[in-house]
């Protein structure tokens, strides 16, 4: 019989591990299913212990998937750096389905691309010279300089020394159009995971992560730190300075504290990426002499695009329309002459936000909400932007 500590992923469980008994050899990190309260639930293999002086109960069933060493060193820091029960933080490791059996997952291996890519620029450069050098570095880079292209770059690099690459995204809808710029420029196998997936496939990417050994890039929001990653080499974090990055449920935590600890047990690089770093963040990696990689210029060029100031209170700049300058009446002209589209945006919905009568006073309101009525002039009508009447 052998005898072993559980952390159970159950509510209310404590800052604890549970005693169980096994007939059968179990390895630390197994996933098992074992009895807790009158339910059944899920946990994950702590360590094997000698006999208890107090009578135990067995685990029900043993998943065969189990949670690699570096996986439990990541699930103890923790359990010992945030306060919340080791249940809740155990969940976290454990993948959907873990009872049934999964498909194989299939490769995404793209096609190398085969257009050529524009020249780094001096920033990216130095940039990517700075994090090769360095295992963290602050990638500071302004909008339009091509820190996209810095990180992939850098992860191309990685990934043809053998090791995997995670890039973490503060938000679901940000990853598909990652995703596709990471395919269009990665001869490798490249697996996004997010809650919008189904259970069964974030399952089979669960066990890609633990059971390949060749290089692999993962992306997904901050759930993926929590994959069985093998051989991880590098960890980015995009834009860095985004609060989803941030559990704002049980278990709380900062997956940017998370990411770095990750990164350090896989011995693995660790790249912020922001146009505006949070000053808390800044002050930390300024302290600790941390390599700040600064890019300023815009990597397809400088836009050749200018702007024309108007005084609005000028009516002699404002002959041909009493709402539109001429200045701006002529370059709506000349570009439609030229075939080409006009865009033009207006701060508000409606032509007037409030309609009120000369005589009276009175001012047209919705009678449902009590908000003054929209005028839309291209209608002529009157709209409550609240309720839509």
């Amino acid at each position: 019989m052998y005898f072993l500590e559980v952390s159970v992923a159950a509510q209310f469980s404590g800052r604890r591990y549970y005693t169980y008994e096994s007939a059968e050899i179990v390895k630390i990190g197994d996933i098992v299913y074992v009895p807790f309260g009158k339910k059944q639930s899920l946990g994950i293999v702590r360590s094997i212990v000698k006999k208890p002086t107090f009578v135990t109960k067995s685990i029900t069933q043993n998943t065969d998937l189990n949670v690699p060493a570096t996986s439990l060193d990541l699930l103890s820091w923790m359990e010992h750096y945030y306060p919340y029960d080791y249940g809740d933080m155990t969940g976290l490791f454990i993948p959907p389905n873990a009872r049934t059996q999964s498909r194989k997952i299939e490769q995404t291996i793209p096609t190398p691309i085969t257009l050529p890519q524009p020249a780094l620029t001096q920033d990216q450069q130095s940039a990517l010279t700075l994090m090769t050098q360095n295992k963290h570095v602050l990638l500071h880079g302004d909008t339009g300089t091509g820190k996209t292209r810095v990180f992939l770059e850098f992860a191309n690099n990685i990934l043809s020394q053998g090791k995997s690459v995670l890039i973490l995204t503060p938000e679901i809808g940000l990853t598909p159009q990652l995703e596709q710029s990471i395919i269009n420029n990665c001869p490798y196998p490249v697996f996004s995971t997010h809650s919008q997936k189904t259970p069964a496939y974030r399952k089979r990417v669960w066990l890609r992560a633990a059971t390949h050994l060749e290089p692999t890039l993962f992306i997904g929001p901050r759930s993926s730190l929590f994959l069985p990653y093998n051989n991880l080499g590098l960890v980015v974090i995009d834009e860095a300075h985004d609060n989803s990055y941030k559990s704002m449920q049980n278990p709380r935590y900062h997956a940017l504290y998370v990411a770095a600890q990750l990164a350090k047990l896989h011995d693995a690089h660790f790249v912020q990426s922001t146009a505006t770093p949070n000053v808390s963040d800044y002050t930390f990696v300024t302290s600790k002499n941390i390599p700040i990689a600064r890019m300023t210029k815009i990597a397809a060029g400088e836009a050749k695009s200018h702007g024309v100031s108007v005084d609005l209170t000028n009516k002699e700049l404002f002959t041909k329309h009493r709402l539109i300058s001429d200045v701006l009446v002529h370059a709506i002209t000349q570009a439609l002459e030229n075939n080409e589209q006009v865009m033009l945006f207006i701060n508000r919905r409606g032509s007037a936000r409030v309609v009120q009568c000369n005589s009276c006073g009175s001012i047209a309101t919705c009678d449902t909400c009590g908000l003054p009525l929209t005028y839309h002039h291209d209608t002529h009508t009157l709209s409550c932007h609240l309720c839509a009447r």
